[in-house]
């Protein structure tokens, strides 16, 4: 079955026209115009055209505009088969393809040097011979006419009219015509010679000037040559008719120069050949030839060409020569016989009698010298006429000329659309295989049917997996594979049959009941707040579809609100139709909790209630109660976007507004608004603002639950330094730091003796004390002058060792007193510190003391969130007896949690958070106060089983006034990028604007902008026209990494191209505090050993040699480590903390499949310096173009641009902002830069209102940019490269073509190994040795 498709529009065969005109004026030959056109067909462009044919193109055939010159060889091995393995399959495939466009990257096989100068020598010889071919078909459908009529041809006076056929103008070329052609061809191969860019730059001036003589040279040979032949022509076609003496045409005062034709050579000598030539034999000779009548009337008072030339020729001090001819049978006009000269002959038998000779010859000398002019206006009727026909005649003949060249042209248009529109469209088997034009035609009819879609849209990728909750590789999140019993939506009090299965677990709970155990748990729980409102909340959630419980601190609801809904389904006999989940922020909480409320039903943990939280479970197909964290139900969301199968949803820790959380209301809004209207919702917590909720639900009702805590006493810092005597100095790290520039001074002093010594004083020393403020009049002295020096915002662990030893002494004498005198010699010890970090400091010097060292009298326990579930469980065993626990916790203790036997709290008063770096357009973890809310809840956790205290470590002042009531949901202040990359890679919207502003309290759209801006910039998301954002491959992999989405692009590049370890330092060293510290009095010495770790170059690999040296220190032992950073003066805990990121950041690559665990850890034990090194992920780590071009993708488009004049001479551009290194940048002191030194990358930008500077820099090839920078726009013509609309880069167009199709080839990369499941094949690994190769060029 065939169907043609519809002839393509006049629109597209006008843009077709135009394509091929300008391929043309570029140098393409048309058999390679075809064959783009051919491939490219309805999308076919200039600028798609010329991508073709230089992807498609070897290098020699293209035209030297698009190639880079004298490096023509060398790009043609970036281009041929045997080095682009990364463009291709295999050479052999290359080989045998049938079409180009099979391979698009593939080019034709180029000889090398050996063979490269005979396969020029031959393919210049073909060339030339087919431009002889089609120069000569030119001319011939130039000069050809036809003759409408076959007879007649006459000559007029003094000129030949040529008059023959088509057949005998094909063979019957003019010597001077071939001349001339030969010429043209000639001075259009050397002007194509000086107008290449790409040979000139290997040119010498003075070359450049010898090439411009002689193309000038020639150039003038031509122009009279070409003068000399239309002359001639003009003379041998004159009409014989008459001419009209009253000639009414006109023709355009064109302007024009005027004597720009008298350069003749002296070749052109020769006169025009009279009018004695044989008439041709088809010509009938029978009719008597007309005289030509050019007879001037008597009244004429004007202007005759005789006097016209005169004056004409005599501003140019020229004159003009009348010579009779012999037997007074004419005349003979030359002009300046001193100089190459003209001739015009004119016999009298010609003319009537009385005709004017001279006026006629010299009409042809003015036509001659320049027929444009307007000169014929003033001249008799018969000359004006006789001007006029020449003119009409030299149109006509322009005019065919065109209309040849026209047909020429709409022919090979006509075949091109052909090519295009004349497809069949075969079917068979019912399937027909439609044209790309087609393909397009349809794809756009259902663009337009679905462009309109609103962001409404919650279509889910289902095989998605964006990272909520550092979810990576969980595999089993609530997965729909049979292990949950869907119970068709059942509501538990409308149900009034019971089934089998409800009926049994009716039965197995009430025998459960009556056991003892039941009875004891259930004594407990009834004396919690929450016993009492126990109906009320049945009936609320019953009622509603949302509920409200407000409960404070120590009332229960986190553990009693489930059990009360699953109990009440169990005794009405639908306990088969009930599935709960209640969500919790932190996994130490789903844990916990699932423990708990397993425990007080004497259930076992992972039959009826469970808990799932990343990469650990414990539940079963019989679980109905699941206690997760927030990500795991958002990933079940992906997968079962309506929630089939759960009934109850409650949320709890709402007050804490993370970005889950409030990502998670959204969804369950939509969801009861939609498809499901049935489900239940129930969001708690202790302190949050009703209203707000209440509002955001339409009116949900609220349920407010008093809580139950015993009292505890608050001390602050002044209280702790005068109860220990801790004393804060001057000079201390604890300390306020003043910046003294001259701290130190030399003086000669002079003895009794009259002899003079040099002393060294300090000066701060001898300067007054400063006056004592009355803020703490009842404290010490020694307090109060230390409560002036303090700086709160250190953490004093000095001063957290004096009171942990004060509390614990075998005396138990102290100021520190419970509220009601409650025992406090006995009970856990709970310290809440900002991060991992300061707890792995604080239990280091606990180790090294004498008294807390003691592991029979203390157990030291660390609680945070990277700990495994086993550790954490730790803090909630109870201790040996005569043991103590120090819990070290950071803010994951603060709620939901309950350790039982605290009865001191430690309160640094500190909190980690995540913030926009505005130097660096990054995500960074900061050390903040902790909100008034928070700080409560802490104090809180010493109240729990009895009153108790908390020693806090910052002031009453800074508690009222520095700290703030509460803090403002993660939406406003943390950075949306990740957020942004979840929804759109989860599928929850199409476009994070709108998804988020549908939130309780939705962020700035000015921060949701700067997100997107982030994502496109990294190539995470496209940005379309109708505001959708669709997620790209790389976008896919960086939603599964919790970390900022740069880091996560350089990390991701890194394991790719095999340069894993010094990444890994630089990533976990650009989000972590600079390990260089930082000594006010010992600065010069500081930074003398600091230098020892510099690079020459680069500030990148500074981080590396640093981190290196402190491996290898490291390896000796923890004591040895410290050493090396005290003697290097290095910060400790910050290269701990790089520490800890490289491994974390190794681990998330593991588990996203860009490495290999087992390849780098066979014995499954932690991953060593030098394995990671020896590792194949690691094969390039000492190739820095290698590693500077990784940074280079990730840190993009912090990309700036140093011009250099001259040594010390220097400017940077980014973009069109001028800024300056940074005086901490090891390029700052460079005096003098390499010719290759002109693009850097730096990772932190900042200024003041006087200069704009960047730090941690380093030099990247222009390569780096195109591959992995912004959006590439290549000028073919200009030879040029543009890189976000600002990064100029000079390149031949192939060469950036050929860079751009990598970029699509590394997306391709990336996308094939998520549908792999992430693993490599050979392909890959070519074409990323081929980057490898084209990077270190």
């Amino acid at each position: 079955i065939t169907a043609s498709v519809s002839t393509p529009s006049n629109r597209f065969v006008s843009r077709l026209t135009n394509v091929v005109d300008r391929l043309d004026e570029v140098g393409f030959t048309n058999d390679q115009v075809d064959r783009a056109v051919q491939s490219l067909r309805y999308e076919t462009t200039f600028e798609t055209a010329l991508d073709w044919l230089c992807l498609n193109m070897s290098t020699l055939e293209l035209p030297a505009l698009f190639t880079d010159g004298d490096l023509r060889q060398d790009l043609s091995t970036v281009t041929t088969a045997d080095s682009l393995t990364v463009l291709q399959e295999s050479a052999s495939v290359s080989e045998k393809a049938d079409s180009p466009a099979d391979n698009i990257l593939v080019a034709h096989p180029i000889c090398t040097n050996e063979c490269g100068d005979d396969l020029a020598e031959v393919k210049q010889d073909d060339s030339e011979k087919i431009k002889e071919e089609e120069r000569k078909r030119y001319l011939l459908q130039k000069y050809q006419y036809d003759s409408e009529e076959d007879g007649d041809g006459d000559n007029g006076g003094g000129g030949k009219v040529l008059s023959q056929t088509k057949d005998e103008a094909i063979g019957s070329l003019s010597p001077e015509e071939q001349h001339l052609a030969e010429e043209e061809q000639a001075l259009a191969e050397l002007e194509a010679d000086l107008n290449n860019d790409a040979n000139n730059y290997m040119r010498s001036k003075a070359e450049i000037k010898q090439l411009q003589i002689q193309t000038k040279k020639m150039r003038q040979k031509v122009k009279g040559l070409r003068k000399k032949a239309e002359r001639n022509k003009a003379q041998n076609e004159i009409h014989e008719q008459p001419v009209r003496e009253e000639a009414k045409e006109e023709v355009e005062d064109c302007g024009g120069g005027l004597f720009d034709l008298f350069a003749k050579d002296d070749d052109d000598e020769e006169d025009v050949e009279g009018g004695d030539d044989k008439a041709d034999e088809n010509t009938s000779t029978e009719t008597p030839k007309p005289l030509l009548d050019f007879t001037i009337s008597k009244g004429w008072t004007g202007s005759t060409p005789q006097t016209t030339l005169d004056e004409v020729l005599r501003r140019q001090k020229l004159r003009a020569k009348y010579t009779k001819l012999p037997m007074n049978s004419g005349f003979l006009l030359t002009i300046d016989e001193k100089q190459p000269h003209q001739k015009w002959e004119a016999t009298a038998t010609d003319f009537q009698k009385g005709s004017s000779l001279k006026d006629y010859l010299a009409t042809q000398a003015l036509y001659s010298i320049d027929p444009t002019l307007p000169l014929y206006q003033i001249f008799p009727p018969t000359f004006r006429g006789l001007w006029l026909s020449w003119v009409n005649q030299k149109k006509a003949e322009k005019d065919e000329v065109q209309k040849l060249q026209d047909d020429v042209k709409q022919d090979r248009i006509d075949y091109l659309v052909s090519l295009i529109s004349n497809v069949q469209l075969y079917q068979a088997d019912g399937d027909i295989a439609k044209t790309k034009y087609l393909e397009d035609v349809q794809r756009n009819e259902y663009d337009d049917q679905n462009g309109d879609a609103t962001n409404e849209d919650t279509t889910i990728i289902c095989n998605s997996s964006a990272n909520w909750d550092d979810a990576t590789n969980a595999t089993d999140d609530l997965a729909t594979n049979g292990e949950w019993d869907a119970p068709n939506n059942l509501d538990v009090k409308s149900s009034t049959t019971c089934s089998a299965k409800g009926r049994k677990l009716q039965f197995d709970f009430v025998q459960r009941q009556s056991t003892k155990q039941y009875r004891k748990m259930k004594a407990s729980r009834e004396i919690l707040p929450m016993a009492s409102y126990r109906d009320h909340v049945l009936e609320t959630v019953a009622d509603n579809s949302v509920t409200i419980l407000c409960a404070e601190t120590g009332a229960g609801k986190s553990t009693q609100c489930a059990q009360y809904i699953f109990e009440q389904a169990l005794l009405d006999c639908c306990g088969d139709g009930v599935n709960i989940i209640c969500t919790q922020p932190r996994r130490v909480a789903a844990t916990s909790l699932a423990e708990r409320v397993a425990e007080e039903m004497c259930d076992e943990l992972g039959n009826m209630v469970g808990y799932q939280i990343r990469m650990e479970s414990k539940r079963s197909a019989r679980t109905k109660l699941l206690f997760c964290t927030t990500g795991v139900i958002l990933r079940r969301l992906q997968d079962n976007p309506t929630l089939d199968g759960i009934t109850h949803v409650i949320v709890d820790e709402v007050h804490e507004r993370q970005q889950q959380i409030d990502v998670l209301l959204i969804i369950l809004r939509q969801l009861l608004q939609t498809t499901r209207p049935d489900l239940k919702v129930i969001l708690m917590s202790a302190t949050m603002e009703t209203k707000l909720l209440s509002n955001f639900f339409q009116g949900a009702p609220l349920i407010s639950v008093p809580g139950r805590t015993f009292p505890v006493s608050s001390y602050y810092l002044e209280d702790l330094l005068d109860a220990t005597g801790h004393v804060i100095d001057e000079g201390s790290r604890y300390a306020i730091r003043e910046n003294h520039y001259h701290e130190t001074a030399s003086l000669l002093v002079t003895t009794r003796g009259g002899e003079k010594r040099k002393e060294v004083v300090d000066l701060s020393s001898q300067v007054e004390p400063r006056e004592v403020s009355n803020a703490y009049a009842g404290y010490r002295m020694s307090t109060r002058r230390s409560m002036g020096r303090v700086n709160e915002e250190v953490i004093n662990y000095d001063l957290i060792e004096d009171v942990l030893k004060l509390i614990t002494s075998d005396d138990g004498h102290h100021s520190f007193v419970a509220p009601d005198g409650a025992d406090m010699s006995q009970g856990s010890i709970l310290i809440f510190l900002p991060g991992l970090g300061e707890i792995r400091a604080l239990i280091e010097r606990f180790d090294g003391s004498r008294l807390l060292g003691n592991r029979s009298r203390f157990a030291v326990i660390p609680l945070h969130s990277t700990g495994s579930s086993q550790d954490q469980r730790r803090a909630f065993l109870p201790s040996k007896p005569g043991c103590r626990k120090i819990i070290c916790a950071t803010n994951i203790a603060e709620t939901s949690v309950t350790i039982p036997d605290v009865v001191c709290v430690i309160d640094t008063g500190r909190v980690r958070e995540v913030r926009r770096n505005k130097k660096t357009s990054t995500s960074v973890l900061v050390t903040d106060w902790c909100p008034q809310s928070s700080a409560k809840q802490r104090q809180g956790r010493a109240g729990r089983v009895q009153s108790g205290i908390c020693l806090k470590l910052y002031s009453l002042s800074t508690a009222e006034a520095v700290m703030k009531a509460t803090n403002e949901p993660e939406l406003r202040r943390v950075p949306l990028e990740e957020i942004c990359m979840s929804i759109l890679a989860s599928g929850f919207a199409k476009n994070c604007q709108f998804f988020l502003d549908q939130a309780p309290q939705p962020p700035t759209n000015e921060s949701v902008q700067a997100a997107v801006k982030v994502l496109h910039d990294v190539g995470a998301i496209e940005i379309h026209d109708n505001g959708q954002q669709p997620v790209t491959p790389l976008g896919r992999h960086l939603s599964r990494l919790p970390l900022d989405v740069k880091l996560g692009k350089m990390l991701i590049f890194g394991a790719l191209f095999r340069c894993i370890d010094p990444v890994l330092t630089i990533a976990a060293s650009l989000s972590s505090k600079s390990p260089f510290s930082a000594f006010a009095n010992d600065a010069a010495v500081a930074k003398a050993k600091q230098r020892v770790f510099a690079d020459k170059d680069s500030d990148f690999m500074t981080y590396c040699n640093v981190w290196d040296a402190y491996s290898e220190a490291i390896e000796k032992g923890t004591s040895a480590g410290r050493k090396f950073c005290q003697e290097n003066y290095l910060n400790h805990v910050a290269l701990r903390e790089i520490g800890d990121a490289r491994r974390q950041f190794l681990d998330l690559l593991c588990g996203i499949g860009f490495l290999d665990r087992i390849a780098m850890m066979p014995n499954g034990s932690r991953i060593e310096s030098k394995r990671l090194k020896s590792c194949s992920f690691n094969h390039n780590w000492k190739r820095f173009e290698v590693v500077h071009a990784v940074i280079c993708a990730g840190l993009y488009p912090n990309v700036a641009r140093l011009e250099q004049s001259g040594p010390m001479n220097h400017s940077i551009w980014h973009n069109e902002e001028r800024i300056y290194f940074h005086r901490n940048s090891t390029n700052a002191t460079k005096k003098h830069f390499l010719s290759s030194e002109n693009w850097l990358i730096f990772h932190e930008k900042f200024g003041t209102t006087h200069r704009t500077s960047v730090s941690t820099t380093a030099f990247v090839h222009p390569f780096a940019l195109l591959l992995f920078g912004g959006s590439i726009i290549v000028k073919h013509t200009e030879r040029t490269v543009i890189v976000d609309k600002w990064i100029n880069i000079g390149m031949s167009a192939q060469t950036g073509v050929i860079l751009r199709e990598l970029r699509k080839k590394v997306d391709l990369l990336l996308q094939g190994m998520i549908e792999r499941a992430n693993s490599h094949d050979q392909l890959d690994s070519s074409m990323i040795d081929g980057i490898l190769n084209l990077l270190a060029s």
